[in-house]
């Protein structure tokens, strides 16, 4: 099974339900999402804050998320929108 394969396999299972699922994706994503957020943000607990709420987010969205581009697309989206979110919430030089 290819990557990208198994990666639908387990974002479909992690939308019915199922907590293995949840925990083998969070465990896939969580560093490349948090080396990202380390980038743009001040601190290691902001930085784990945001990687959090980005991948609660996909996670919850997964049902609505049957599209062809890949998990690795979403979570990049979900995370600029949360970083811009935050950015525009510190106002400038608030980070």
């Amino acid at each position: 099974m290819s990557p990208a394969s198994r990666e639908r396999e387990l974002a479909r299972r992690v939308a019915s339900g199922e907590r293995e699922a949840f925990d083998a994706l969070y465990e896939a994503w969580f560093a490349r999402v948090y080396a990202l957020a380390a980038r743009r943000t001040p601190t290691r607990d902001a930085a784990e804050a945001v990687t959090a709420s980005t991948l609660e987010a996909a996670f919850a969205k997964l049902p609505q998320l049957d599209g062809p581009e890949p998990l690795r697309a979403r979570l990049l989206a979900i995370l600029s929108e949360i970083l811009a979110a935050r950015d525009l919430s510190e106002g400038p030089g608030g980070r």
